[in-house]
């Protein structure tokens, strides 16, 4: 089975999530995680509903199928989800879930044009692998 992997160009397991996720999602994850971050990894973009369902049951979201970012899906009905969670890859191929390398990127994405929602941000469930656009925004 393919691993991600933190070598020169583009990690082919994250690439294929990407393809599940919003264009905007994709062009925040290329354009400004991935370039100061070669380390980045993608967990998860679309959810489907029985993904999702399990997710609520782990406690690991608050919200059953489809109200998640995760299960947003485009005028057509294919996985066009607005949210993605990230993990840090180690030079040892280790998965890394650090609450700082989380908050430096929430922190570059409020600099950027682009209006992501943190889930570290959140009093309640205080997700910090997971990135939202935020559509509503008139930053995107």
């Amino acid at each position: 089975m393919p691993k991600h992997t933190n070598a020169i160009g583009p990690c082919l397991l994250c690439e294929d999530k990407l393809l599940q996720a919003h264009p905007l999602v994709v062009e925040w994850f290329i354009t400004k995680v991935k370039p100061l971050h070669q380390d980045a990894h993608i967990s998860c973009t679309w959810r489907g509903k029985q993904e999702q369902e399990l997710a609520f049951l782990n406690g690991a979201s608050q919200l059953h199928w489809p109200l998640s970012d995760h299960n947003k899906m485009d005028d057509q009905g294919n996985p066009c989800a607005l949210a993605l969670d990230l993990f840090e890859l180690d030079y040892n191929g280790i998965a890394r879930w650090s609450w700082k390398f989380f908050k430096t990127i929430a922190d570059e994405a409020n600099l950027s044009e682009f209006k992501v929602k943190w889930g570290g941000a959140w009093k309640t469930l205080g997700d910090a692998a997971h990135y939202a656009i935020d559509l509503n925004s008139p930053k995107t």
